[in-house]
């Protein structure tokens, strides 16, 4: 009888353990969700280094291109050409339901 009860008690720390431990069931799904974002967040700025790595390279092969960049930031344009400004946000649902600006 003594060891059936101490066979339990240790069979039941043990399953205890193995689901909430330090390293258990609970704290491996945790750090599994943990990689998978870590992972997506990988994927998406491998994708942005790969866009970068291609504009660079348009931008030191191509000066018309580099002409367009520049122009575009500083709101220059070239002679004849017509530039329009247009903000985003005048354009959205929730402006022109309330009447915005």
């Amino acid at each position: 009888m003594k060891y059936t009860v101490v066979f339990i008690a240790l069979t039941i720390f043990l399953i205890f353990y193995t689901i909430f431990g330090h390293n258990g069931i609970l704290k491996f799904i945790e750090m599994s969700k943990i990689r998978l974002e870590y992972e997506n967040k990988t994927e998406d700025l491998s994708g942005r280094i790969t866009f970068i790595e291609k504009e660079l390279d348009l931008i030191s092969k191509d000066n018309e291109y580099l002409e367009f960049l520049i122009r575009k930031d500083i709101g220059m344009q070239k002679e004849g050409e017509d530039v329009y400004i247009l903000d985003e946000n005048i354009y959205r649902l929730d402006n022109l339901t309330s009447g915005g600006n």
